[in-house]
Parts: structure tokens; sequence; C-alpha cells
């Protein structure tokens, strides 16, 4: 799990002076594996976030796993505390109802891989920059096709699109956002056109 694979918690330990004890909004966008909300909770403990009024909204544009984590969330043996910081929503990452520079922490964990179309990845990353408070930051892990061109492949073994690097780049300096790479990986898969396919983490920041 992302969460897990890489300490977050340090990241946003970075930021944690400089905001108001009891309204901190972690949201994590793309609900995924059935234990994420363990990764989440035991995220938000590790990072001192778990106080009482700080709040993870988890949105997925699906219904079914968000069932299954709400009743992961309901059957887990945490304190009331702890269930209580934990919200589900279904919402789709393209217009999340949710007020402009309201959010802290966001984590994208291949999230936007699923988009269809290069106009999904474009607004996705628009949302980002449009839900961020200024000294927020994001979590992201997702693919790009290794091209100076920009332009999306269709990749079959992907469920969504994967974009030039050039294009993803292009995209987060448009949404307002600065990116700093923590880390890539390339897949054994390629591109139709037999380009590198990377899988990059970075952490994503207002300007």
């Amino acid at each position: 799990m992302f969460i897990d694979n890489h300490n977050l918690a340090d990241e946003l330990i970075k930021i944690k002076d400089e905001v108001i004890p009891g309204e901190f909004n972690l949201l994590v966008v793309g609900s995924g594996a059935k234990d994420n909300v363990f990764g989440i909770a035991s995220f938000l403990k590790e990072s001192g976030m778990d106080a009482v009024g700080n709040k993870a909204i988890v949105v997925d544009i699906n219904e079914s796993p968000l069932i299954r984590q709400r009743m992961s969330a309901i059957n887990a043996d945490w304190d009331r505390k702890m269930k209580t910081s934990l919200h589900f929503a279904s919402m789709d990452a393209r217009q999340i109802a949710l007020a402009d520079k309201s959010v802290d922490a966001m984590i994208y964990d291949n999230t936007i891989a699923f988009c269809q179309d290069g106009d999904c990845i474009k607004k996705s990353f628009m949302e980002i920059g449009r839900l961020l408070k200024q000294q927020g930051v994001v979590f992201i892990k997702i693919p790009y096709i290794d091209s100076t061109e920009s332009g999306i492949n269709n990749v079959k073994e992907f469920l969504g699109v994967v974009a030039s690097k050039n294009m993803l780049h292009s995209f987060i300096k448009d949404s307002g956002l600065s990116i700093r790479v923590i880390g890539e990986e390339n897949e054994s898969i390629k591109g139709s056109k037999g380009e590198n396919i990377i899988h990059m983490t970075a952490v994503l920041t207002k300007k």
C-alpha cells in the first residue's frame, strides 16, 4: 500500500505546526484495497493527526469499495476518537464536493491512472489545485510514458490512459502546483510504441 511504502508521516509532520489543532483535513481519493482504511488510521496516528476534530475523508467514484472500507472501520478495534475521524463518500476526482482551499493533505494512490482520456487527467489536477490549502501537500503515485512528445497512450494492461511526462508536468504546472519526485520505477510493460512506462511517486505543493 502506498501509505505504508513511503514514510508520508514525516512529510506531513513538516507542515503540522502550520495547521490549527483539530482542524486538519486529509483527503484520500480512490479507496483502493480493502485494508487501506487501516493504513490511513496508522498514518493519522503516526503523524499525530488523530486528534479530535481532525478528519480523514475517503472518496471513490464507486460505492462498493467504500462499503468495504466503511465496514472495516466499523469493525476495527479502535477508540471512538479514531472512528469518528474517518468519513466516506462517493465522489468523482474531477468534481469533489468540498470547498476551495479546504484540504491540508491529499493521497492519490494511482487514482488518476484510471482516467480514460487526457481531459480527465487535466481536470483531476485542476481539482487538486482548487482544494489544496496554500501550505498543503499532495502525495501522488502515477504512471507516465517516458517520452518527449506530449500526448496520451492507451496501455492494454492499465485500466486507463497514461500521459507522457511532458503532458503530466504541464497539467501539474497549469493547476498551480509544483512537483518534487521522491521515487521512480520502471514498469515491465511498454507503451504502444515501445516506450518505457515509469511509475512515479511524488509530492505536490502549491506554487
